[in-house]
């Protein structure tokens, strides 16, 4: 799952928890377990300075992406590879 909240917003007890353990809970149901790995603080635009979204930092979420988003995408990488074992 990829959002634009930063990550600390999905920890136990923060704001998406409930609705993260909702979506685990039915996945589960229909496709059996299931493993729940988010990347948040996302980029959702390539440019924003087209964008009048005062409430980001855009070189910030760039850095992000250009340093963590790799490592959290070789993360599902490793788990999907997991998966078909």
């Amino acid at each position: 799952m990829t959002s634009n909240v930063p990550e600390e917003g999905y920890q136990e007890g923060g704001m998406y928890d409930a609705m993260i353990k909702s979506y685990q809970q039915g996945l589960s149901s229909f496709l059996g377990p299931t493993e729940i790995l988010i990347s948040g603080n996302t980029l959702q635009v390539k440019d924003y300075s087209r964008f009048n979204w005062t409430m980001f930092d855009p070189a910030k979420k760039q850095e992000r992406h250009d340093t963590v988003f790799p490592e959290e995408m070789k993360k599902a990488y490793d788990l999907g590879a997991a998966l078909v074992k």
